[in-house]
């Protein structure tokens, strides 16, 4: 399609080059118009997503925090999961917190460490608290920040070491095991 033809077109001809030329130009509109329309879509349902999940954390009580997504975390959340009972998982991974997501869990991301998480996963209204991050002294800050915004909070935490179960009880935890010495 151009000034003219290459070859003389019969009226056929000519209405099948156009026919030809309008597909392909409605073809590449819609093309364009799908692929706005979802990226447009993935950035509301992100942003609606995280509003709601908040939402619906915002009315639990009774609860139970996971703090830590890691092969430990992950063990225990899958067995509130089983047994029904309500949690949030907090975790500063976000595929680990999108994983816990599609898996019908409630999961926020954040640092454990910090108050506003805490807050945000609904402390003040929590029955309990697991802290399963790598570090112990993570651990051990999120059990002191834990303690001071619910001191009714029953925790329960890893130790990476054996030596460490002792200073983290000390700090608030109500039990606190090293999965490799168990």
């Amino acid at each position: 399609i151009g000034y003219g033809e290459v070859h003389p077109l019969t009226t056929a001809g000519r209405v099948v080059a156009m026919g030809v030329a309008t597909t392909g130009m409605a073809s590449l509109f819609y093309l364009f118009t799908t692929t706005m329309e979802f990226m447009v879509n993935a950035q509301l349902r992100g942003r609606f997503g995280k509003r709601r999940m908040q939402s619906r954390i915002d009315m639990l009580t009774g609860h139970f925090i996971v703090a830590g997504l890691g092969r430990v975390g992950r063990q225990a959340a899958s067995e509130l999961h089983e047994a029904k009972v309500p949690f949030v998982a907090l975790d500063t991974d976000i595929r680990a917190v999108d994983q816990a997501i599609e898996r019908g869990e409630f999961g926020l991301y954040g640092d454990a460490t910090t108050e506003e998480s805490l807050k945000r996963a609904g402390i003040e209204r929590a029955k309990g608290l697991i802290v399963t991050t790598e570090s112990d002294a993570t651990n051990l800050f999120v059990i002191m920040s834990a303690r001071q915004l619910n001191p009714k909070l029953f925790i329960v935490s890893r130790a990476g070491d054996e030596a460490t179960v002792g200073k983290l009880l000390r700090a608030g935890a109500d039990r606190a095991m090293s999965p490799y010495a168990t």
